[in-house]
């Protein structure tokens, strides 16, 4: 039985190759990423630890202001910013093969920092920026980060400047 107050939704076809916007021409996207910060701070308790080296100079200066405690909640919020930018720009390039591979990307490279009014900023680095400029020319990234109990919260939101 359908209803006729009831529309379908739209059938969205998958991209295509002919359907992406070329190279150097991106969308505005969206990412999103939930971080445990338990987890992190598991992680972080472990002697000679690897994961502190997502963190750009910046970030660890950052990091080392605040209280052991809650080097965590920190560490995994920034992760989280981290996560959400590559999803964020990966999503703006439906349609194109991937500008960095794994192991080319170096999330120290990402650095989610602080204006002078507090608010935060992302600054890129070395290949990331520079990949980053060639696949989205005239675009700029914004984060949101939450902290909520045991886990950290980001948002990026890819723009035209």
């Amino acid at each position: 039985m359908t209803h006729p107050e009831l529309t379908p939704y739209p059938r969205i076809p998958a991209p295509s190759q002919g359907d992406a916007a070329g190279p150097g021409v991106c969308v505005p996207a969206l990412g999103v990423d939930l971080v445990h910060i338990p987890g992190v701070a598991e992680q972080l308790a472990h002697p000679g630890t690897a994961f502190l080296e997502v963190l750009s100079p910046v970030e660890r200066r950052l990091m080392h202001q605040r209280t052991p405690a809650r080097r965590a909640e920190f560490v995994a919020g920034r992760y989280a910013a981290k996560e959400a930018v590559v999803k964020a720009w990966e999503q703006a390039l439906v349609g194109q093969p991937p500008v960095l591979g794994v192991e080319e990307l170096r999330y120290a490279e990402i650095s989610v920092e602080h204006d002078p009014w507090g608010r935060l900023i992302v600054r890129l680095a070395g290949c990331v920026a520079e990949r980053f400029a060639a696949s989205c020319p005239g675009c700029r990234l914004q984060v949101s980060l939450s902290h909520d109990g045991e886990y950290a919260v980001a948002h990026a939101l890819l723009v035209r400047a």
